[in-house]
Formats: structure tokens, sequence, C-alpha cells
């Protein structure tokens, strides 16, 4: 399948009428995410990282780009970026801090907008993600109007972080995924406003998610285990006990999807083995067990007509740990006729915005 590239900034948020890219510590948006990019703003950041965001290599290593974005209404978003939350509104062309998260965190794996969902306050949500070492207290946060509160903590020794919130309008509840040791992954089920929170899926590799679909039939979800073979997998409520259906193996470890009509589209991640100390494993090529390749690669289906690897993308020569896994990213939204994803660390493509 050919790969279009269209520029070098990293998409945002992708939309009918209106899209939201990043380059360099700026904001830029356009009609149409093939039309120039219009300056919008600046990022607030650091001298040095303003200095450090002028190299693609270094931006990198410092990791000074937003990881997550969410649009709140039409011409208004939510972006994370170096450890707070921005308000963007681009009519009034105002970029404003609104949250900060917790030292050590630089961004969350993905914002939930939660809807419509019986016992919560519509609302907008994130979970806790960083490194976590000593297994501290994890949080989810809710946003009402423009105010952060703290909303549900796993207690300490419980999980290393959260993966992601997702808002599940068939069974009226809301999905909380955490990881990464066996005893700390799993699907958790949150009610009554995140007052009652129960795991349905706990302890084991298999239930290590960062992307989760639900629909229908259950929940649609895509394995991220360093250590495990990964597999796109279905979990379905049978009578009163939930059980997984492996639907599809994968060449590694998934960390970002995307829906695009009625196809769900995963990519994988190539990263490190993470056997040794801390200085050694960043600089370290070993693969990890559940990484079979040194290439990202992108899986789209669904359940009527399968999944199938559509692309793979091969990780360049920079270290994982120091300078990023080799990965495909995805911006919120997408066009309705086209894949359109970023990949990082890979070969000809990285830092690029890519059509499908």
């Amino acid at each position: 399948m050919r790969v279009r590239i269209v520029n070098n900034f990293k998409p945002l948020y992708i939309g009918d009428k209106q899209c939201l890219s990043f380059r360099m510590g700026k904001l830029y948006y356009h009609p149409s995410i093939t039309d120039k990019p219009i300056y919008l703003g600046a990022l607030p950041m650091t001298k040095m990282q303003k200095i450090l965001s002028k190299q693609r290599l270094t931006e990198r290593i410092m990791r000074l780009e937003p990881r997550t974005t969410l649009e709140i209404s039409e011409g208004k978003y939510l972006v994370s970026f170096a450890g707070a939350i921005y308000f963007v509104d681009i009519q009034k062309r105002k970029i404003l801090c609104e949250h900060r998260f917790r030292q050590g965190m630089s961004n969350p794996l993905n914002f939930c907008k939660i809807e419509g969902i019986t016992g919560f306050h519509d609302c907008i949500a994130y979970g806790e993600y960083w490194g976590n070492a000593g297994r501290e207290e994890v949080s989810v946060y809710t946003r009402r109007g423009m105010t952060w509160e703290k909303k549900f903590t796993f207690p300490k020794r419980k999980i290393r972080h959260i993966h992601g919130i997702i808002a599940d309008k068939y069974r009226d509840c809301v999905l909380i995924l955490t990881g990464d040791k066996d005893s700390e992954s799993g699907i958790w089920r949150a009610r009554n406003d995140f007052r009652e929170v129960e795991p349905i899926l706990y302890g084991s590799q298999l239930y290590r998610v960062c992307v989760a679909f639900p629909i229908e039939e259950g929940i649609l979800y895509a394995m991220d285990s360093a250590h495990k073979n990964n597999s796109i997998v279905l979990a379905s409520l049978d009578s009163s006990a939930w059980k997984t259906e492996i639907l599809y193996d994968m060449p590694g470890a998934c960390m970002y999807g995307t829906k695009n009509a009625d196809k769900f589209i995963f990519s994988t991640s190539v990263e490190p083995s993470g056997a040794y100390g801390r200085i050694r494993n960043l600089f370290s090529y070993e693969l990890a067990k559940g990484v079979k390749d040194r290439k990202s690669h992108i899986i789209v289906g669904n359940l009527s007509e399968g999944f199938q690897d559509i692309i793979a993308l091969k990780k360049d020569f920079l270290p994982m740990g120091l300078c990023q896994f080799g990965n495909i990213q995805f911006p919120d939204g997408q066009k309705r006729d086209r894949i359109v994803m970023y990949p990082v660390s890979v070969n000809k493509y990285d830092g690029q915005t890519c059509l499908l």
C-alpha cells in the first residue's frame, strides 16, 4: 500500500472542516490536512526546550511533542504537552494552560469524552501515566467547565499507571485500562461517577491494553505486552462471566489505534526488552519478547471481515529507549476515505504527516 507524505507537521486533530497540527513547539490550523498550515500560536516552553525542539533528534529524545488531543467543540481543543493540558480556541486565537500533571508525568495516553453514561456527569477524563517505579497512588481526573478534579485513586502498589479511559455506551459504564505487570494489568468497570470501580478482566498480560473499542458484541482491544505474544482480542459477557477470544495475532505490542468508518485500526511498536539497567536500556537494540520484528505494522479490520496487516515501516537505526520506540501514531479524528498517520522513529517517514 502506497504511503503519501503530506508535510513535516504532527497532525493532532482531523475534522471535516478544520484540522490542528504541531511543529517545533507551535500550533497550526488548516481547513484540510492537505492544505497549507496557518500559524496559530506557540505552546509555552523553556528557553532550552525551544532550542531542543528545533532539531528532530533532540525533539525525539526530550519527547517535545503533544501526545494527546481532543476536540471539545468546533474549533476548541485540549492538547497535552510537556506536563500540562492546554485549552486551544482557534477563533479567539487563544492557548491557555488550564491543568498541570503530577511531577514526573508528561502526558496521558488518551483523553476520554464521557457523555450520556448513566450515573456520570458529562465530562472529559484522563488517567495518570508515568514511570511510577515506586508504585505510588494513581488517579483519574475529570474536567467540567475548565476545572479539573481528582475523581478516583488506585491505592499504592495496586497498579503502575493508567493506559486509558474509555466510555462504553453499550454497557452504560466507563472502562479503565491499567498496566503493566500481570498483577497490575486489567480492564476495570467504573460506575456512579467513579464511586464504584471493579475489575472485569484482571491479572494477566492478556488484559494489558492501551487501545480498546466498546462495540455491541463486547470490548474489542489490542494487547500491549512487551513480554508475551500480542493479539487483537474480543472480550464478551457470557451470562455473568467475561470471556476472551483471540481474533488476530500481532507482530508486536499496540499503544496506538483509531477507528475510520467501520474499520478498526491498530499499530504495533518496536520496543526494547528492558532487561537491563536504566542506562543500558536506553541504548539497547535487543527487542522485547513480544516484538517479532523491527517494523511498526498497521493492522486494519472488523469482526465481519477479519483483520489484515496492510503496511510495515522499518525502525530507524537510533536506539529505541533513548530516541523513542518505532511506532505509528494517529490524530484525534480521521479522513473518511484515507488513514492519516504520524510515524515515529522509522525510516523515511519519521516526523511526517502521512496518508494511506
